[in-house]
């Protein structure tokens, strides 16, 4: 997939006044496409609802499993998970950029992961389900198709990978993020 890292001049000075509001040294994240770079300003933002990245569930899931023994085995390749992330083309980079920066400035983008944390830690299936409805995050068509790219599209290549283990191990604790739980594409409907 290739599509222009660069953005326009005054995305690129939001995008760094963000990160810089964030605590963020720009100089290392200068050479990462800006998908990467937000991503990171995102979750970095999220310290400010004291959610912190270091001790999310897989970090500490990889270390119990460690601790026991217990084979780990990633359900995804890195370059997989880094095409899943990348825009398809300068325009729908532009769009995902503006529409997160817009997010961000508002503190839209911090209301939704407070939520969405909060929902996973209660275990509301029924927040968690009807995630799209609630985020603010599907409603142009790149924002959509951003969605199918990160979940739906990925669900297949994991419920694949996941039988694939249970076939040749046995029993599997599989660790996913919630979202990819729910709907037609979901991984139990897939399973």
């Amino acid at each position: 997939k290739e599509s222009d890292p660069r953005l326009v001049p005054e995305l690129a000075a939001r995008l760094r006044q963000q990160a810089e509001a964030e605590c963020l040294d720009w100089q290392p994240l200068q050479s990462l496409r800006p998908e990467f770079q937000l991503s990171t300003v995102l979750v970095m933002s999220a310290r400010r609802d004291q959610l912190e990245a270091a001790y999310g569930a897989e970090t500490m899931l990889t270390a119990l499993a460690q601790r026991q023994g217990k084979p780990v085995h990633a359900l995804e390749k890195v370059d997989e998970q880094l095409n899943a992330l990348q825009a398809a083309n300068a325009a729908e980079l532009k769009e995902m950029v503006e529409g997160s920066l817009d997010d961000l400035e508002s503190g839209a983008a911090q209301e939704v992961l407070v939520k969405l944390a909060n929902a996973w830690a209660a275990r509301d299936a029924t927040a968690l389900q009807s995630y799209d409805q609630w985020c603010g995050c599907m409603e142009s068509e790149a924002e959509r198709t951003m969605s199918r790219r990160l979940l739906d599209d990925r669900n297949h290549v994991l419920a694949t990978r996941i039988d694939a283990l249970h076939r040749f191990s046995g029993p599997v604790f599989a660790a996913v993020g919630a979202l990819h739980m729910f709907g037609p594409n979901g991984l139990p409907t897939l399973m």
